[in-house]
């Protein structure tokens, strides 16, 4: 049993190697179109996710999402604030939310399944409005905002794999953006990041990371698994690879996943969380990396080569 269990763990891996693979390369399949890499999110809370479906081989469900009208979670008005009572859009996606459904590309095969979760994140706000996220729209600081229902729930796809926006600097104030400008990943509010500009080297920059989901309710229990919408999934480097038991923004369960929504975890043997780096290539990253060289991993400016070998 212990050598088949090995031979499941490999394959899952596999599996999930190959999507963050697709993803990757979906990406510079949208840099090659704009000669940018897509933003971790526009004004519309619309995410990079979205933006390469194009280039994984889901052109139907990108023409399927509503990219002109309001907000994506548009329900009677432009700029209502998220809730979870949200219609779905009638026109022109007759009665689609647009985020519908999941592709396989999208889930990793040892995360729990897409039908288990019971709350899925619309959007996280983290950092600073106007810097960090649009500022217009009067959502709070750090604040994370969800469908909690069903409808949407079981209606709206997720996401195991997060684009990475490098490491988020909060109070505001000229010296703190100074230093966060330094520290962004590839994909933040209204990016625009052109390969060149990756000064750190696209084999040592972490462009997206893997992330299982985790529990709403502290103790980690399947019954209140939550995940990320496809639509707007980022991962900021505040918050540390799970299942690091040294990393506090990890829930810290009884049955030991230690895992989060939004941070990178895996339930791969060894906690192994899988990256995908902006050069095309995947690596393993082992929970036990320190927090700064995740950090400078994460950063795609921050003029910190370090070495992703080390940490596999």
């Amino acid at each position: 049993m212990p050598a088949v269990q090995k031979v499941r763990d490999a394959a899952a891996r596999t599996q999930c190697i190959n999507n963050m693979k697709q993803i990757v390369l979906g990406s510079h399949g949208c840099h090659d179109a704009y000669k940018v890499f897509p933003a971790g999110y526009d004004n519309r809370f619309t995410g990079a996710l979205v933006k390469i479906l194009p280039y994984i081989d889901q052109e139907a469900m990108y023409d399927a999402f509503n990219q002109t009208a309001g907000n994506y979670w548009f329900s009677a008005a432009a700029n209502n604030l998220p809730t979870a009572a949200a219609a779905p859009l009638t026109a022109p996606n007759n009665g689609r939310w647009g985020a519908q459904g999941t592709p396989t590309v999208f889930l990793c095969p040892v995360a729990p399944p897409a039908v288990e979760s019971t709350w899925i994140v619309q959007i996280q706000t983290c950092g600073y409005p106007g810097v960090d996220y649009p500022g217009t729209l009067g959502l709070a600081d750090n604040e994370t905002y969800c469908y909690n229902s069903a409808p949407p729930v079981g209606q709206l796809g997720i996401t195991n794999y997060l684009p990475c926006a490098g490491y988020a600097w909060e109070p505001p104030n000229t010296m703190a953006t100074a230093i966060a400008n330094t520290n962004q990943g590839m994909y933040t509010w209204n990016s625009a990041v052109k390969i060149d500009q990756i000064s750190d080297g696209t084999s040592n920059t972490i462009a997206f990371l893997e992330s299982a989901g985790g529990s709403a309710s502290g103790n980690n229990s399947l019954a209140t698994w939550i995940n990320y919408s496809w639509v707007s999934a980022i991962c900021y480097a505040n918050f540390w690879v799970c299942p690091n038991p040294a990393n506090g923004n990890c829930e810290v369960g009884t049955n030991n996943y230690h895992l989060n929504y939004a941070t990178p975890g895996s339930l791969h043997s060894g906690g192994v969380v899988n990256c995908a780096y902006a050069d095309g290539t995947v690596r393993g990253l082992q929970p036990s990396v320190s927090f700064i060289n995740y950090v400078y991993l994460c950063g795609y400016m921050d003029a910190q080569e370090v070495d992703p070998t080390s940490f596999e």
